[in-house]
């Protein structure tokens, strides 16, 4: 058990806040105490296990309960005023990803966490995979030649996702997850540019993308080059996968498993654990310790791989 419980509150309960509720509620390290959604229907079901106050207005909640924590899982364009205003008010911060919808609301948050001494992480839970732990062993001391990844997906299953204004672009909303672990593994990336395109569904009036490619540098030298597309259907089995090629060795992560490839030899690592519980153990626990940089995923380290997509949307709009 630990030691003192956190006390927490949740911004937004919609899709992606229900894996991150149940783990807060199993968590002998927290308790929920406060959920606010725009929707009171939304946050009354949030709050229904529970003994948690309801609000629909964000700055009432911060105003009223006292809490250690707060999860901010809204729409991305919200990131920004909503983050700030959690560090402000001197809370511990966990915003899903990606951080922010441009890099003034990014640079806002990564000033307020620095500001604030807080832990400010960001919930890029590929960094908790088994096999980003693999790939980082696999490929300690092997130069990289290549990384190449893939996220094939449908029609967005949320509304302000699948709108470009809101959502971004599946480069931004899913993309970002590869990308990021691509700088996890390999280093920075120091050039990026891309091509988009509306191919597939044009005809059915769809508000985005349907493919976007990204190539890409590493400061070391390795190239990058992440495809990503909404023109599939909802049965797609395919997994996202990335794939770290340096001398003589393949190493392929996917969130089910991992492949580490060798001339005549092959290792196969499957998943046990949920990259998601482990992100917000590891964030929960950085709180009890006040220690900032116990997570992966800092909202400074995330800035950089939003970066990244920044500069490839900036060039796919100019081309």
């Amino acid at each position: 058990m630990s030691e003192r419980t956190l006390r927490v509150g949740v911004i937004g309960c919609g899709r992606i806040a229900q894996p991150h509720l149940s783990n807060l509620r199993s968590s002998p390290a927290a308790s929920v105490v406060a959920v606010c959604d725009v929707r009171p229907e939304a946050a009354k079901r949030a709050a229904e296990p529970t003994s948690a106050e309801v609000f629909t207005d964000p700055v009432a909640m911060l105003e009223a309960v006292e809490m250690d924590v707060v999860y901010v899982l809204t729409p991305t364009p919200t990131h920004g005023e909503l983050g700030a205003a959690v560090l402000s008010s001197g809370r511990h911060l966990m915003v899903e990803k990606p951080l922010a919808a441009n890099l003034e609301d990014a640079d806002r948050l990564v000033e307020a966490a620095e500001r604030s001494g807080k832990v400010a992480a960001v919930g890029h839970q590929w960094r908790y995979l088994k096999g980003a732990e693999r790939a980082r062993e696999a490929l300690d001391g092997s130069p990289l030649a290549l990384v190449h990844a893939w996220y094939y997906w449908t029609w967005p299953l949320v509304g302000w996702i699948a709108e470009r204004a809101t959502g971004g672009g599946q480069m931004l909303d899913q993309g970002i997850h590869l990308l990021d672990l691509a700088r996890h593994v390999a280093g920075e990336v120091n050039e990026a540019t891309a091509r988009y395109t509306l191919a597939a569904r044009a005809s059915q009036g769809f508000p985005n993308w349907d493919a976007q490619v990204l190539h890409g540098r590493f400061i070391s030298g390795a190239l990058l080059d992440v495809a990503v597309t909404y023109a599939l259907f909802s049965q797609v089995s395919e997994q996202p996968t990335i794939d770290f090629i340096g001398n003589e060795v393949l190493v392929r992560v996917t969130p089910k498993w991992t492949e580490v490839h060798r001339a005549g030899e092959t290792a196969i690592f499957y998943e046990a654990g949920n990259p998601m519980a482990e992100l917000d153990k590891a964030f929960l626990s950085a709180c009890l310790a006040d220690d900032p940089l116990a997570v992966r995923s800092t909202v400074k380290d995330a800035r950089n791989s939003l970066a990244v997509v920044m500069k490839a949307n900036a060039s796919a709009r100019e081309a």
